[in-house]
């Protein structure tokens, strides 16, 4: 092939990749470049890329155009409770706008494909909605959820009338679910002849009962021992109505939870037909000396939703909920401490390994007793020092320790553990025999004892 042909293939082959990218971009319809307007349709316009989406271009450019056709919807929030709420809930007006427009999003039909198009890196498809059908079917839905939200308020007011506080507050959190999407939309309704904001009117009602639910603790101050259960129950007494006119108030939810110090504890319980809420603090894990329990009603077993919506978390947020305290009086539990420290055959007069006990075992707040009776626990320790070897004068000596905890209310031993060839080096084998008893002193601290601790814990 002669050079004056070869350069002709080239100049066609450059000058057709030159021209490829105009031809494919001239085919590309008006709609893409140039947005379409239309006052009686929300246009929708989605882009995707082939080459970064491969398998799901068509769904994310479909999901693109309806976004954008939702952020063409006009939001207005001018509700002062609504704002409260937003408050409350540590949101901004954005947010809840935000939280609006997926749900616009989330909620768009009747729209209509009007044309799509593609080349090998994009796909862009072009939807639009009719403004009359958008109002028509929002305000379908609208009334739809308004009459749900309304049936569950009356049922709310015909318990409240009974004196059915619990099924009353219960009727009112699932009014709101179905209205929560719409609390920026007009919500006016007929109750009885009266016109209300049905948004308000659940509110206030929810606060009413609120304020007027009253929690006491019946034994508001205990005494507790470290890692023991408290003997007694932790009751709450549930009341409604003005003061001299309580009644009492069942199956209503109660949290129990400690927000000083810290224990195991059953955390719900529902009042009984006496009002009565109970609990037990099967232990307490906490040495401060005052440990405070809080009881609350608890609004999230109300409401009865495992992921309720930025909304409805707002209003519970901004709900004023009884509650009551528990004070606890915490003893530290009580120990009687034996050791045997020999050193090289002879007991040892100055011992080293008790004091070191009774001074982390007393930060915990244990107390001691110089008699095993009538105690929580009693510790045994061990520790026999024996010569090692000598090396350029200097001594080594090693200690063997066991250690050893009886429950004394069951009479089992609860935790058993040995230390072997603890060291210890100076300048002669006795002075080397009370270095290795400070070492197993020191290792009992850091190892043993906080096993003990847990276990007892």
């Amino acid at each position: 092939m002669d050079q004056k042909r070869i350069s002709k293939i080239i100049m066609f082959f450059l000058f057709w990749t030159l021209l490829t990218p105009l031809f494919a971009q001239k085919g590309k319809p008006s709609w893409i470049n140039q947005r379409p307007v239309d006052p009686g349709y929300y246009i929708g316009i989605g882009f995707a890329s082939k080459q970064n989406n491969q398998k799901d271009y068509h769904k994310i450019a479909t999901d693109n155009a309806l976004s954008d056709m939702a952020s063409q919807i006009r939001i207005q929030i001018t509700s002062d409770v609504v704002q409260m709420v937003v408050e409350k809930a540590g949101m901004v007006e954005e947010d809840f706008k935000s939280y609006v427009r997926s749900s616009t999003r989330a909620e768009l039909e009747g729209y209509e494909l009007v044309d799509n198009w593609e080349n090998d890196r994009e796909y862009w498809v072009y939807y639009r909605l009719s403004k009359k059908k958008y109002e028509r079917l929002k305000n379908e839905k609208l009334n739809k959820a308004k009459s749900l939200s309304l049936d569950m308020f009356k049922r709310a007011r015909e318990q409240d009338r009974n004196g059915n506080v619990d099924k009353a507050l219960l009727f009112y959190f699932q009014a709101i679910p179905p209205i929560e999407k719409y609390v920026n939309e007009p919500l006016d309704v007929e109750v009885d002849g009266q016109q209300l904001y049905l948004f308000n009117e659940i509110y206030s009602s929810l606060q009413r009962h609120l304020s007027a639910l009253k929690l006491k603790a019946q034994t508001p101050e205990l005494t507790g021992k470290l890692g023991k259960p408290l003997t007694s129950p932790l009751k709450v007494l549930a009341t409604s109505g003005k003061a001299g006119a309580e009644r009492p108030v069942k199956n209503l939810p109660v949290r129990f939870e400690f927000v000083r110090g810290s224990g195991e504890l059953i955390k719900n319980a529902f009042t009984d037909a006496r009002g009565i809420a109970k609990t037990r603090v099967l232990k307490i894990t906490s040495t401060e000396n005052l440990q405070i329990v809080k009881a609350t009603v608890n609004l999230s077993k109300l409401i009865n939703q495992e992921n309720p919506s930025i909304i409805l978390k707002g209003i519970i947020n901004s709900l004023v909920v009884p509650s009551t305290r528990f004070m606890i009086k915490v003893s530290g539990l009580t120990a009687y401490i034996e050791t045997t420290e020999i050193n090289l055959g002879k007991k040892v007069e100055i011992k080293q390994l008790e004091p070191a006990l009774k001074n982390i075992l007393g930060s915990q707040g244990f107390t001691f007793s110089d008699s095993p009776s009538n105690v929580d626990f009693m510790i045994k320790v061990k520790a026999t020092a024996r010569k090692g070897a000598e090396v350029y004068g200097l001594f080594s000596s090693f200690v063997n320790l066991t250690f050893s905890v009886t429950d004394m209310h069951s009479g089992q031993e609860i935790y058993k553990n040995v230390l072997e060839d603890v060291k210890g080096i100076d300048l002669n084998y006795e002075k080397a025999g009370f270095k290795a008893l400070s070492n197993a002193a020191k290792t009992i601290n850091q190892k043993l004892i906080p096993d003990f601790l847990q276990k007892i814990q």
